[in-house]
């Protein structure tokens, strides 16, 4: 674990060397106009700092008041409107400007660069994706008519428990179809938490690493669900669970499941699938004798799309 300067001088010292580098950092930052750019918070610390620390107390500081620094750089960055997270929030509130740009009449002159979303214009969205690093609540709260939300995620890591807490802050009654792709961590806990969340129909979980018991606990909060898709490795216990939702799907996707027929056919065949209309099954090659045996036990007319 890297050393901190508690570890490496007294308090005193350590209070001096913060002491000076804020002072120096605000005093840099005015002078380098503000731009808030990563090369410019590295240009500042090797061309200005970095010297006068190890000329003041030594090299052996140096790695613990760079981390230090890093910190007070975007702190002042941030008070100043151009720290990595109001860049991220203009970031996010351009992705929605040109959500509205591309599905809503009436804003197709808008430039997503300079247009500001306010609270009506994002109720008019019925359908948007956000990573789960995404912390602003405060615009998320504002898409109450959803129909589809994506969540999915991206290369910037979220902090502990910030999907979940992203997914429960929504406030979108008319939410149907709830999509969870690649990690997401706990952001289908929060979705089940979210008391606005009722009727959810149309449930995908695309490469989402989920529990049995998470898949279990979303099939008992979502009584309307009648589509259930899941991309990617498929066990015993999340088909058992699966096999839960039986009475109620129309529509069944298992797709690149790595499932073998020796799994599907107990799965689809030994108890009834009332109200199934589609059964989608990407990945998987269906033998002769088990196509004769879903097409005895299945509802007529029911249609598979099958295959590598």
């Amino acid at each position: 674990m890297a050393k901190s300067l508690a570890d490496l001088v007294d308090a005193k010292t350590a209070a001096k060397i913060e002491r000076e580098i804020r002072q120096q950092t605000e005093s840099l930052f005015e002078m380098s106009g503000k731009s808030g750019a990563e090369d410019t918070r590295d240009n500042l610390w090797e061309m200005y700092i970095e010297g006068t620390m190890i000329a003041d107390y030594g090299g052996k500081i140096v790695g613990a008041s760079h981390k230090l620094y890093n910190d007070i750089f975007e702190q002042i960055a941030q008070k100043h409107g151009v720290g990595k997270v109001s860049q991220e929030r203009k970031r996010f509130v351009r992705q929605l400007a040109a959500k509205l740009q591309d599905r809503i009449k009436g804003y197709k002159k808008i430039d997503p660069d300079t247009y500001h979303p306010t609270a009506a214009d994002l109720a008019k969205l019925d359908e948007i994706d956000i990573a789960v690093a995404c912390t602003f609540t405060d615009l998320t709260k504002q898409l109450t008519n959803l129909v589809e939300l994506t969540l999915c995620e991206t290369g910037d890591t979220p902090k502990p428990g910030g999907p979940k807490t992203l997914a429960a802050s929504f406030v979108a009654p008319t939410l149907r179809r709830l999509i969870l792709t690649d990690d997401v961590g706990d952001a289908l806990e929060g979705a089940i938490a979210n008391p606005t969340f009722k009727n959810i129909d149309y449930l995908a979980l695309y490469d989402t690493p989920v529990k049995p018991a998470q898949l279990a606990a979303a099939l008992k909060r979502w009584p309307k669900l009648e589509t259930l898709a899941l991309r990617g490795k498929v066990g015993t216990k999340m088909l058992e669970v699966v096999a839960t939702a039986a009475p109620r799907l129309v529509e069944l996707a298992l797709v690149n499941a790595e499932l073998k027929d020796a799994a599907l056919e107990p799965l689809l065949t030994t108890r009834p699938w009332p109200k199934l209309k589609r059964l989608v099954l990407w990945g998987h090659e269906l033998s002769a004798p088990l196509k004769k045996k879903l097409e005895a036990a299945l509802p007529k007319g029911v249609k598979i799309k099958a295959g590598e």
